[in-house]
């Protein structure tokens, strides 16, 4: 009536053909009797990475709604206020030379002086300019000046030889270059100019040249006065010659020495024609 149920021994189990052994047949049952909670620890691991993923991705985007996306609001209002450098650059970069009155003065028998008047406007850039002069004719040599910053100078050619007057002149400027001083070494450059260059006039006399009294040339005397605290070799300088505001004529002169605080007393001799000067301005 009761009868022992028999318990089947896969251990026990040979597979004839050799293709499928008894640790196979192991886990193959061990699967099949697993394989719901199998799906369900799968499940289970892919909720919760969803739901991880998820909530994270919750929290930046709920930190970039509140918090980030502002402050890109306010970084893309500052770029669209921020200064635009290639507009900057143009103001920054040095601005050109101003010429004006250009002239050509008789300076004795058959030589003529030309000049113009130089403006550097740009406060931390020297310009080196090369120019010469052409008229009717003929042109000059080249020459070249130091403009330095702020100031005003001459472009002379002084002494050119020619047979005639020279008609219809221009100014012709063959290259500009600037130097920039740099701030890190020199701050404030019109104090550093105004300390060293300040010269002064005084004692001007003028004598125009009369056969009568035996005076071949026009006679300019004066003395160069150097106001400054530092001392000078060979210093050189234009001297522009004015009659009643306007320029008469030009002249170039060079020092042996100027000391700090010192005067040079200067004698002049011009032989052109018709000069008249009642005042002088330095360079």
């Amino acid at each position: 009536m009761f009868s022992r149920k028999k318990n089947t021994q896969f251990s026990r189990y040979v597979d004839v053909n050799n293709d499928f052994s008894n640790k196979e047949l192991s886990l193959s049952m061990w699967y099949l009797r697993h394989i719901f909670t199998l799906k369900k620890i799968a499940i289970g691991i892919l909720m919760t990475w969803c739901v991880v993923t998820i909530g994270i991705g919750i929290v930046y985007w709920s930190y970039y709604l509140f918090v980030g996306y502002p402050q890109d609001q306010r970084v893309f209002a500052e770029l669209a206020s921020f200064p635009n450098y290639r507009a900057q650059q143009e103001l920054y970069k040095a601005q050109p030379i101003r010429l004006s009155h250009t002239q050509v003065f008789h300076a004795g028998g058959n030589f003529y002086d030309f000049v113009s008047t130089v403006n550097n406007d740009n406060e931390r850039y020297q310009a080196i300019v090369r120019y010469h002069y052409s008229f009717a004719g003929g042109e000059t040599s080249q020459q070249i000046a130091a403009v330095l910053p702020g100031q005003e100078t001459l472009l002379v050619q002084y002494g050119f030889e020619t047979m005639k007057f020279p008609a219809s002149i221009s100014l012709v400027i063959d290259s500009v270059s600037w130097r920039r001083v740099n701030p890190h070494v020199l701050d404030d450059v019109q104090q550093y100019i105004d300390e060293r260059f300040d010269f002064g006039v005084e004692n001007f006399d003028f004598v125009r040249a009369s056969r009568i009294e035996g005076i071949d040339g026009h006679q300019i005397r004066f003395d160069i006065v150097n106001r400054s605290a530092y001392s000078y070799h060979a210093p050189a300088f234009h001297i522009e010659f004015y009659d009643d505001g306007q320029r008469s004529g030009v002249y170039y002169i060079e020092l042996d020495t100027l000391l700090s605080d010192d005067q040079e007393h200067i004698d002049l001799r011009s032989f052109a024609d018709d000069l008249q000067v009642n005042s002088i301005v330095l360079y």
